[in-house]
């Protein structure tokens, strides 16, 4: 008798997917954002065969496949994660103040491996420099996507992971902000944006320690600590 995958199973493969989206999004190491990839992978093959639908019209998940398709049969993606200076007295702007980079030349290699239509998928859903690629805005925008398609399958996701993302995306309705990102950091007084990135950037141990000193968590929500 052929096995059918359950709804059960989809539910399972998606809490899983949303723990390690939540740690992606606040600190994305190299193993988790693997354990990221490979679920939504993983999530994709589960609802497809569970007549639930797919992600194969979805921009963002191509791209994710193929960097998963690489990290899992090839080679290691020697991804770093930054974070924007929490303080700076260079004027910075950016969506997002956390980025995901691959060496330039190590992302060359994910094309090369790739069909055309991943490609064009990686192309439209990264952020190019000159050294580095941002994957950050285009697994943070699958997320969210991610998210509404379980909504609209009435899945019972009560992690707390999944409530703090309901908490954030609620503050954007709120507020009339945008759920989806298209990332890119800018100098708004002028200035080389790549040279910023390879001298400016700074760790996510020293982000940490900087978020702590001055703003309080409440929710996933940060606001800054008053009287400083």
């Amino acid at each position: 008798m052929k096995f059918k995958v359950s709804k059960d199973d989809c539910i399972a493969e998606a809490k899983r997917f949303f723990k390690y989206y939540y740690r992606f999004c606040q600190s994305p190491d190299s193993d988790d954002l693997r354990e990221l990839l490979a679920s939504a992978y993983s999530a994709n093959d589960k609802l497809r065969k569970a007549g639930m639908g797919n992600f194969f019209e979805s921009e963002e998940f191509l791209a994710i496949k193929a960097i998963r398709n690489f990290f899992i049969h090839q080679a290691e993606l020697l991804n770093e994660t930054k974070s924007l200076p929490v303080i700076s007295e260079v004027p910075i702007s950016g969506e997002t103040n956390i980025v995901c980079l691959v060496p330039v030349e190590r992302f060359k290699l994910i094309k090369e491996a790739s069909n055309e239509a991943a490609n064009e998928s990686l192309d439209k859903t990264m952020v190019f420099y000159r050294d580095f690629v941002d994957i950050y805005p285009c697994i943070f925008n699958f997320g969210v996507k991610f998210y509404f398609f379980i909504k609209d399958l009435d899945f019972n996701l009560d992690t707390e992971e999944v409530l703090n993302l309901e908490n954030s995306l609620e503050f954007e309705r709120e507020n009339g902000y945008s759920h989806y990102i298209k990332g890119g950091i800018s100098l708004p007084l002028g200035g080389c944006v790549d040279e910023f990135i390879s001298k400016n950037l700074i760790s996510m141990d020293e982000r940490k320690l900087m978020m702590e000193a001055f703003y309080e968590e409440k929710n996933g929500m940060y606001t800054f600590k008053m009287g400083i």
